[in-house]
């Protein structure tokens, strides 16, 4: 039987998600920036997810998925295998998740996975795995893997109980600043704003989400354009938690087609310049994904003179050596 996607059956998902990952999350911020309000003329908040246990929202997603599958399957979630793949940030996750509750995670990871990222999932005892150079192919070889070893595979996106643990930063922001307007949010395979979308607009239709793509990257925007999932040419970008192709099919795409109002795609140089800001107007150290999401509200901030805006800041897990280049090229 396939999960109910509508908004109000995710938005109930999402506050059980809520209560079940409490103990095991940091409840982040919602930071008013007093510069950027200034900047532009709207009241603008920051979601400091890039302070989450992990360096990234993930961890909600996961310890969702991982405390529901030990509640409803306890004796076999003892003996599982669990597998997954990841950018990085979905890995760490997991492997947090799991041994919390006793458990070891097999993570594969693309073969371009930083190897700050590396370093992370190996110091928190995932079993590492490399394979291809694209995030589905990955993910496919990853579900194989799983198969064979009559293990468990855990996607990072395609599955309803984790993006209904990632629309849990929804809860905290309403509950931060009810009379939100607009919230700009980074889009890879769309888990993330999935649920922070499908629970926003429960509370509130008047709303309006933002997706935020880097032009070298976005396949869900495409997709939901042409009103079909297909993979797209990705080139490489700063915003790499949101690059690659997605999935076929994923339970997120219907929910990103119904609750997206609007996209907004930013180049490189605006990914770079937004990360930047963030290190030295609030000393913050964000991934591309976060100064993405930055950078599409700046790109279009004129609009929201007077608003409430809140961007999602989701990860902070940047190789030095990247964020070198940046102070570099900005100083």
């Amino acid at each position: 039987m396939e999960a109910d996607l509508s908004n109000i059956a995710l938005s109930k998902e999402v506050e059980k998600a809520s209560a079940r990952i409490k103990n095991y999350v940091y409840r982040t911020p919602l930071r008013p920036s007093i510069q950027l309000s200034k900047v532009t003329d709207a009241n603008v908040f920051l979601k400091m997810e890039s302070q989450q246990i992990t360096g990234s929202f993930k961890v909600r997603g996961a310890f969702n998925k991982v405390l529901k599958y030990s509640e409803r399957n306890t004796q076999h979630f003892k003996d599982a295998k669990f597998f997954t793949a990841s950018s990085g940030n979905h890995g760490l996750a997991m492997t947090l998740a799991l041994k919390t509750l006793g458990k070891g995670a097999v993570v594969y990871v693309t073969e371009n996975c930083s190897e700050a990222k590396e370093k992370s999932l190996l110091l928190r005892g995932a079993e590492l795995r490399k394979f291809g150079s694209d995030c589905v192919l990955t993910e496919l070889e990853s579900q194989r893997a799983a198969k064979e070893e009559n293990g468990v595979y855990i996607s990072p996106y395609n599955d309803a109980d984790v993006m209904a643990g990632q629309g849990t930063l929804a809860v905290e922001m309403l509950e931060d600043c009810k009379d939100l307007d607009a919230v700009f949010v980074t889009v890879g395979g769309g888990g993330l704003i999935g649920g922070v979308s499908a629970y926003l607009k429960h509370c509130n239709p008047s709303i309006q989400v933002i997706g935020c793509s880097p032009v070298n990257s976005n396949c869900m925007e495409q997709s939901v354009k042409a009103g079909k999932q297909f993979d797209i040419v990705n080139e490489d970008t700063l915003s790499d938690g949101s690059a690659g192709n997605i999935e076929i099919p994923t339970v997120t795409f219907p929910v990103c087609q119904r609750n997206i109002d609007r996209w907004v795609n930013v180049t490189e140089k605006e990914i770079s310049a937004a990360m930047f800001l963030l290190l030295d107007v609030h000393h913050q150290i964000v991934e591309g994904a976060a100064g993405c999401a930055l950078a599409c509200f700046l790109k279009v901030s004129k609009e929201y003179a007077g608003k409430n805006v809140a961007v999602v800041l989701c990860g902070s897990n940047v190789p030095t050596n990247v964020m070198k280049h940046i102070v570099n090229s900005h100083t």
